[in-house]
């Protein structure tokens, strides 16, 4: 009897270890996709931005100009971003955690 509960418990521990793994790899697996795609968006909106940059300078005929007036917007938004840094991390926090929860009730009735 007490060699049955050890199997049961270590096959527990093994399924337990295996669903980790599963969650892990499907959150690193989504980690990765988000940094290829901001790393494409953060070149698009670089090149955009300097484009932009140097519109604003010819029709100024100062293109340093035009280049710094279209960063102090991003400079704005870095601010903006900053003073609401709090209020910006509890809500990725929370949906990740909603996105969690989500997966393992999906895969609940999966199983069912």
């Amino acid at each position: 009897m007490v060699g049955i509960f050890k199997k049961y418990i270590n096959k527990r521990i093994e399924l337990l270890k295996l669903e980790l793994t599963e969650t892990i790899s499907g959150l690193v697996s989504i980690l990765i996709f988000i940094f290829i795609i901001l790393t494409i968006a953060m070149i698009f909106l670089f090149l955009f931005s300097f484009a932009l940059g140097m519109v604003i300078g010819a029709l100024m005929n100062n293109y340093g100009a035009g280049i710094l007036i279209f960063s102090l917007l991003y400079l704005i938004a870095f601010i903006v971003l900053l003073l609401n840094q709090k209020k910006i991390r509890s809500y990725i926090m929370r949906k990740i955690i909603e996105f969690q929860l989500n997966e393992k009730d999906e895969n609940d009735h999966v199983e069912d």
